[in-house]
């Protein structure tokens, strides 16, 4: 398929080699990097504001294309009425109008926001960044992706192993996040305890029958796989 595979380079050449020239060629000191991750910090405070407002209002319209929403059936682990499960309706998909790629976006920001808060100088600036937290992890949760919790444990075990941050302090910080996501959005927390139901799986892929249909997809095309291999 040598038309697919010539796009596809041509894509890959244009957002990634062209766009890595592009940046380091701007930003060249120390001062004009620092502007630049305030921006971007302030970027995504913009839009988790906007998809906080967006859940907390109820609303579906996409507030100018600034906190798009997918219509999704997402299981909450509750029961209402006659036994039958709730569901949750939406996932935020941002300004770019895809839930996952959202919530990857917004997951690289949130180091950005969590170093202004360790390294400023500054103690506005310092809270500034803390704040700027918030908005931008409760966006990432909004997104319902487990592909990015899993990431997030990866960058935080990164910025463990860079001495950014102390291990008990991310052990305070955890704990601290397991009670909040447990009051505030416990349909996320019971989005992200499905993905264990993946590691009972063997090899056969009608073991994935109880899997949901994106851990179901995921799970056979990763055991297919590995057979073939």
């Amino acid at each position: 398929y040598p038309w697919q595979a010539g796009s596809d380079l041509l894509v890959y050449c244009a957002e990634g080699v062209v766009l890595y020239f592009l940046v380091i060629n701007t930003v060249r000191t120390p001062a004009m990097l620092r502007k630049a991750i305030w921006t971007l910090i302030i970027a995504g405070f913009a839009m988790g504001s906007f998809s906080i407002l967006q859940d907390v209002s109820g609303s579906h319209k996409s507030l100018g294309g600034f906190a798009q929403v997918k219509e999704s059936k997402i299981g909450t682990g509750q029961v209402g009425w006659g036994g039958k499960a709730v569901l949750r309706d939406t996932r935020a998909e941002g300004t770019v109008g895809e839930e996952n790629y959202y919530a990857q976006i917004m997951l690289m920001l949130l180091p950005l926001a969590i170093s202004r808060f360790w390294f400023e100088r500054s103690a506005r600036l310092r809270k500034i960044g803390a704040l700027a937290c918030i908005p931008i992890g409760a966006a990432i949760m909004l997104t319902f992706s487990r592909g990015a919790f899993v990431s997030a444990m990866g960058m935080v075990a990164a910025m463990v192993y860079l001495r950014c941050i102390k291990l008990r302090q991310v052990i305070v910080l955890g704990m601290a996040s397991v009670v909040l996501v447990l009051l505030f959005m416990p349909d996320y927390a019971y989005r992200i305890s499905t993905m264990f139901r993946a590691i009972g799986v063997q090899t056969d892929a009608r073991d994935t029958k109880t899997l949901d249909a994106s851990m179901r997809g995921r799970a056979t095309e990763n055991l297919a796989a590995l057979k073939i291999f």
